[in-house]
């Protein structure tokens, strides 16, 4: 099973070429089972183009969390508050999603909700399954309930409270079961909305026809290619340095307790059992007390066997707290590139603090000698 999380990554384009070359060069397949999307912040999602489609790497889904057209535009709207162009592929990305996606090949789209809010008006439909024969994947459930699942079109599906289950045989008949588990923490409902007020303000629309008028794709296609400076200076004034939507995602075990592991790389201390689980955040907002308790009853049965956390948003103080580490991890990774002294990314603090609980806080950044490759061998009980 092929499967990437595209999150916290250098995004200079002059990083993004070579790494994603060198990873193609790597892949023994020119297939991708899935690829997870954090969120639509232009630098999670700006090596896209660089990864699948055209003869590249071809992706059979993808699966991103579900956000409505104004947070699109809102995302747009971020990146026109940079000094650097807007690639044309962003801009297709805001205006239409799906098809974006299925013009680079993808044969199906999945976007994850947790139930906070309304779904969208589309029809209710039967659990989905996908991937190669060999390795597929079903669609589990999150929790108690059973997943929710609407078509949206063009196979692509909404889906609340679902994970992702993989069935592998390893041997004699013996199968490995590996889950996906998504996430997803909205953005404030009230800065989006102020974001719309001041766009009709700004663009002497009617009052309160900003989100009606969006979701003609037509009239998202006018901002995103004439409205460019107005829509960032919106975001200025009303969107700041708030949340927006963001999955997070752990991969690992779907039965932890049957699973064990030696770590081969990195090296760990010999009296380390290795955990199996991964979890990457996106960029969620995982400071205060309220976000941290809502987040570990989400992954409740999963922390225990986490190996990795990768820390939300480059390793922002504004998006972790120092006094609350996520999980007993042994390696806690923040994915920066320290172009700006003043972000302080990753902050000090979480290091300080990795470091004091006696775990391995692990830097990556553009420099090739900063990665992280992991390597385990896996056994499983009957």
């Amino acid at each position: 099973m092929t499967c990437f999380q595209c999150a916290d990554a250098p995004s200079r384009s002059r990083f993004l070429g070579p790494l994603v070359s060198d990873l193609l060069r790597k892949c023994g397949s020119r297939r991708l089972d899935v690829l997870f999307l954090s969120h639509f912040d232009v630098d999670h999602v700006s090596g896209i183009p660089a990864l699948i489609g055209d003869g590249k790497l071809k992706a059979d889904t993808i699966v991103l969390p579900y956000v409505d057209d104004l947070e699109k535009v809102i995302a747009f709207a971020r990146a026109a508050t940079r000094d650097e162009p807007i690639q044309a592929f962003f801009k297709d990305l805001v205006v239409d999603t799906v098809g974006t996606f299925k013009n680079l090949g993808a044969n199906r789209i999945l976007l994850i909700d947790n139930g906070d809010g309304p779904p969208p008006d589309a029809p209710v439909t039967e659990p989905i399954s996908g991937g190669p024969d060999d390795l597929p994947w079903k669609l589990g459930s999150a929790g108690e309930e059973s997943p929710e699942v609407r078509s949206v079109g063009r196979d692509s599906f909404y889906v609340r409270n679902g994970t992702l289950d993989i069935a592998a045989t390893i041997n004699e008949g013996l199968q490995l079961a590996w889950r996906f588990v998504p996430y997803v923490q909205r953005a404030e409902e009230d800065a989006k909305e102020l974001f719309a007020e001041i766009a009709e303000t700004l663009l002497a629309w009617d009052d309160g026809s900003f989100r009606r008028r969006i979701r003609n794709p037509e009239e998202r296609r006018k901002l995103v290619t004439d409205r460019a400076r107005l829509l960032g200076e919106v975001y200025r004034q009303a969107f700041g340095n708030k949340n927006a939507t963001s999955l997070s995602l752990y991969s690992g075990p779907a039965e932890p307790s049957r699973v064990g592991a030696t770590m081969i790389s990195p090296r760990l201390k010999r009296w380390h059992l290795a955990k199996i689980g991964w979890l990457g955040t996106g960029d969620a907002p995982l400071r205060t007390a309220a976000k941290i308790d809502a987040f570990e009853t989400h992954y409740s049965e999963l922390l225990d066997s986490v190996s990795t956390f990768m820390f939300p948003h480059h390793g922002s103080i504004h998006n972790s707290s120092a006094k609350r580490l996520i999980s007993d991890a042994d390696i806690y990774v923040a994915a920066a590139e320290p172009e700006r002294d003043d972000w302080k990314h990753p902050d000090p603090h979480l290091r300080n603090a990795v470091e004091k609980a006696g775990k391995r806080f692990h830097h990556v950044s553009s420099a090739r000698d900063s990665r992280l490759e992991e390597a385990m061998i896996l056994f499983c009980s009957p």
